[in-house]
């Protein structure tokens, strides 16, 4: 988990507490925050792998990973790395696919083709060796495998790079097969070059030294005893001079030598060196290899307790790893577990192995054997008859049928066909091959033969077979062997009572470490009461003082929502009384123009019945006038803001309202006016200055029905407002004086804007302009 994550989740966390902190909990939170802080920091983080990783992590990696890795590198060494791992986790994926193949032989191919611009030494090595291993997986591509391993070799040669020629050579010794003598030879001649290219470098090169003691395997797997002995206790000698430490490979198979040479004690002896080796370097990797060596020292000797013994160490460590070596170690437990009288265990092993684990190809001749050798074990032969011939179909992996022939004599000799057991002991005497088994395995065969030679009546062959097992078996183990042997055996109990000695003492020291750490636990642990106590006795304590508290606030919180009770009890009484006062002006304002409405028609009325001009007139203007006071009213009862009028819907309304009562369509109106509110003591004597001068407009200054264009304009100023109401018609008459005018029109403007405390200005153009300046009311803006 990131620090970066675990620091947001914690502050998260302390928030959520910080904000319920009147919890009584909330201290010991405070306590244990640091604590669980330090051990989300002890968490260990990992990193992530990247392309420029070793090749063993690489390879470690899953395929979706390594295809991420190699989506994220450009067309560098890197992405020709990872086309050769892809290639190589390809060749050696379990199981005999050719898809598979074929699938890394394309990797190796891109790894190749995109090496061409690249130009990695290292990797172009790397992606023509793996190209020859991958052919040597297939059937009948020797040939191909060879081609691209001489490519690499020539290309080193080219390159003047010894040793990487001599890792070439190595990786190909490696990879070819030891099935075939022919394979066998060609094998030692590669280890045989790559150590004279290493040894020409360096003398004490440790690959150098691994060559040579893959040349000894060849000698051994050769039936050489005597050179491959002779080349192991030279690399013994070269390992040591360098320091080297890991021997277990080189002592087990320095035992395998002397078991094959029928020196028993001295293949026991690099059998128990193998062990201790590889247990004071804790190189377990291999551990089942080196039980089954020891175990079969032991089996030579005659120690079957022994034998038992690693047998199951070595079945146990290859279970574990669940390798191919599951079933070889499981024929060889099985075969000492029949040799000890658990012939029927054996068998029930056997079946519940195979049921839990694949069977490998190629053991099922050797499972065939065991089978066989537990039902003979247990008389019946029959089934042990059908399981040995069953070993010998060539289609069962049937690699070594040496010891399937003796098998099958031994069962012959045990139901008296001794004749069937001397056709399979002679033919098995005639084989070339009979120089492979160990001694021992040659005694056993005498030993038979003897016994078939004294049934059928050859007394003196009988005697000459006798002398032959006697002979081996003295050569095995005469008397000074057999000492060896004790003092071996008594040299490792020693060693190991020494290694439980000291296990005994580790235990011991292990345990007071535990005893010290139960006695510093216990210690902890009473601490942690006596604090524990400590934080209930100060909790309890913040309790009852959050008692008292809550007490108190819960009598304030009384005292606050009476308080707030009676001041929501004013609150809804004046809001209610306010209610009402509104609906009273609105009742008074829809009344006021009512009232207005109906002297309105009561002077329409009046001028049905009226014959003089003049009183028409007076009453039509009249009229207007209360028109223009009644619209007021209207608008404010209508509106939601019964104390202000909005100037520019009112003018426009008022405007209109004259247009249509004069009906000259002819005369054009222009309205401009500002959003203003204002007072219903700034409305009325406004509208009725417009009344006015509209009025005189109509009358005076467009005659005949004539046309033109009026402008009206209320523009707002810095605390005051300015009318402006212009024409274009006859203007003034000649000689006109307003201040000696007598005309009631111009009288009611003069006093209306004496009371807005306004400046009236008159002009005379063309046409007339009335310009009229007022303060606007404090209190009133625009909006």
């Amino acid at each position: 988990m990131p620090i970066i994550a675990i620091f947001t989740a914690m502050s998260d966390a302390m928030r959520g507490w910080t904000a319920g902190r009147e919890c009584c909990c909330y201290p010991l939170i405070l306590l244990l925050w640091p604590g669980l802080l330090l051990l989300l920091l002890c968490q260990p983080v990992h990193a992530q792998t990247g392309p420029d990783a070793s090749e063993d992590e690489l390879m470690e990696l899953s395929t979706a990973a390594l295809t991420r890795l190699y989506n994220s590198t450009g067309e560098d060494a890197h992405r020709v790395k990872l086309l050769v791992i892809m290639g190589e986790r390809q060749t050696y994926k379990p199981g005999e696919n050719i898809a598979d193949l074929d699938s890394g032989r394309a990797y190796l191919q891109a790894a190749l083709q995109l090496n061409k611009k690249v130009g990695s030494v290292e990797w172009g090595y790397n992606a023509l060796m793996e190209m020859g291993a991958l052919y040597y997986e297939y059937e009948n591509k020797t040939d191909s495998a060879l081609y691209w391993y001489n490519t690499a070799i020539n290309l080193a040669r080219k390159n003047k790079d010894t040793r990487e020629e001599a890792m070439i050579l190595a990786n190909l010794a490696y990879r070819t097969p030891i099935y075939k003598r022919d394979f066998l030879n060609k094998r030692l001649e590669y280890c045989t070059r790559a150590f004279q290219l290493f040894y020409s470098l360096n003398k004490d090169d440790e690959k150098g030294i691994d060559m040579l003691k893959n040349m000894a395997d060849c000698h051994f797997n050769l039936a050489q005893y005597a050179l491959a002995e002779k080349e192991l206790k030279q690399v013994l000698d070269m390992y040591n001079k360098i320091h080297f430490k890991k021997l277990h490979f080189t002592y087990d198979l320095l035992s395998a030598v002397s078991r094959m040479k029928g020196d028993l004690p001295q293949a026991l002896s690099y059998a128990i060196l193998a062990v201790n080796s590889m247990e004071e370097t804790k190189d377990s990797v291999q551990a089942g290899y080196f039980y089954r060596r020891m175990a079969d020292a032991y089996d030579d000797i005659g120690n079957r307790t022994e034998s038992l013994l690693y047998s199951r160490k070595c079945f146990e460590a290859f279970k574990r790893q669940s390798t191919t070596m599951l079933y070889p170690s499981l024929v060889d437990l099985a075969g000492r577990m029949i040799s000890e009288g658990q012939a029927a265990e054996a068998v029930k092993l056997v079946n519940e192995t195979t049921q839990h684990y694949p069977v490998v190809s190629g053991m099922e001749a050797a499972l065939a054997i065991v089978r066989g050798d537990c039902y003979k074990a247990m008389r019946q032969y029959a089934l042990a008859e059908q399981f040995y011939l069953q070993a010998l179909n060539p289609g069962n992996g049937s690699t070594n049928t040496f010891d399937v022939y003796y098998d099958l004599a031994d069962l012959y000799v045990m139901q008296q066909k001794y004749a069937a057991a001397a056709g399979q002991l002679n033919y098995l005497l005639e084989k070339e091959a009979i120089k492979y088994l160990p001694l021992a395995r040659v005694r056993d065969v005498h030993l038979l033969l003897f016994k078939v030679d004294s049934a059928t009546g050859h007394p003196a062959l009988a005697i000459n077979e006798y002398q032959q097992y006697t002979r081996l078996k003295d050569s095995l183990l005469n008397g000074e062997t057999a000492k060896q042997m004790a003092g071996l055996q008594i040299q490792y109990q020693t060693r190991e009572k020494e290694k439980d000695n000291e296990l005994l003492r580790r235990q011991s020291q292990l345990q007071q470490k535990e005893l010290d750490k139960s006695n510093q636990l216990r210690r902890f642990i009473l601490a942690a009461l006596l604090l524990l106590l400590f934080i209930i006795v100060l909790l309890y304590n913040l309790y009852k003082i959050k008692q008292r508290s809550n007490r108190q606030l819960q009598a304030q919180q009384k005292e606050i929502q009476d308080a707030y009770d009676a001041l929501a009890l004013s609150l809804t009484q004046k809001n209610r009384l306010l209610d009402e006062k509104e609906w009273l002006l609105k009742e008074i304002h829809h009344r006021v123009k009512n009232n207005l409405q109906l002297v309105m028609s009561l002077l329409n009325t009046q001028t049905h019945y009226l014959q003089d001009g003049v009183a028409l007139t007076a009453i039509n203007e009249s009229r207007y006038r209360l028109r223009s006071i009644s619209l007021i009213h209207q608008k404010l009862y209508q509106s939601d803001e019964m104390s202000a009028v909005d100037l520019d819907g009112y003018i426009k309304q008022l405007v209109t309202f004259l247009r249509e009562s004069y009906a000259r369509p002819a005369i054009r109106f222009v309205v401009t006016v500002a959003a203003v509110e204002v007072d219903v003591s700034v409305a009325v004597p406004l509208g009725l200055i417009i009344n006015e001068a509209i009025t005189n407009i109509f009358k005076y200054a467009y005659p005949d029905a004539a046309g033109g264009t009026v402008h009206l304009t209320l523009q707002q100023h810095p605390c005051a407002l300015e009318l402006v109401i212009t024409d274009d018609g006859t203007g003034l008459p000649p000689g006109f004086d307003l201040q000696q005018s007598h005309s009631m029109g111009f009288t009611l403007i003069q006093g209306l804007a004496e009371q807005l405390d306004g400046e009236l200005q008159v002009v005379a153009g063309p046409g007339l302009t009335i310009r009229l300046n007022f303060p606007l009311p404090e209190g009133h803006a625009a909006f």
